[in-house]
């Protein structure tokens, strides 16, 4: 049983999976009424960040953007995005990149690690995962998973403008949302 923990722990902590509450429902509830709007005739929005305002701020937010550049040990760039309406499909990180996803509604997720150590976890509205190069998350068989949002995060190039992460509060429309 001690053997077992060790090796169980020693897994875990050569996973770099990150999952944070960051998000409220009331910080993206503007965002996705507005990114609805690319998935009317299509059940995902490829370079959704480019489509929709509210997806480019959230793209850029510092919860997504700084643990990207930290995960690269370089300046960051945006390298494509995608909304889907409804969760269905299993999302990668690829070697070289970063994938930051944000849950807008709770879901039972499967997370595949590296190492190939894979587990559930559950997820609230506002969730951001943070996938390194050999790890993936997918909804889980049977359940349900509403809006998501992921962005994919490269090195970017000495020619190229990374990533400039906005203030932490852009996410709300307009100051009368954030007055006391």
């Amino acid at each position: 049983m001690g053997v077992q923990t060790a090796i169980s722990t020693a897994i875990k902590a050569a996973s770099r999976t990150e999952i944070r509450e960051a998000f409220t429902a009331d910080e993206l509830g503007w965002i996705l009424g507005e990114a609805a709007i690319l998935t009317r005739s299509a059940p995902a929005a490829a370079d959704a960040h480019l489509r929709s305002a509210g997806l480019a701020l959230l793209a850029r937010h510092p919860e997504l953007a700084a643990p990207a550049t930290a995960g690269l040990g370089a300046p960051a760039k945006i390298a494509g995005s995608e909304y889907r309406a409804q969760w269905t499909n299993r999302v990668a990180a690829q070697a070289g990149e970063i994938v930051a996803l944000v849950a807008f509604s709770g879901a039972n997720v499967v997370l595949e690690r590296q190492a190939g150590f894979a587990d559930n976890a559950a997820l609230d509205a506002g969730a951001v995962i943070v996938l390194q190069a050999g790890e993936a998350v997918s909804p889980l068989q049977g359940g349900f998973a509403g809006p998501v949002f992921a962005v994919r995060y490269t090195r970017a190039q000495a020619s190229e403008v990374p990533v400039v992460p906005i203030g932490e509060h852009a996410l709300w429309p307009s100051a009368w949302a954030v007055a006391g």
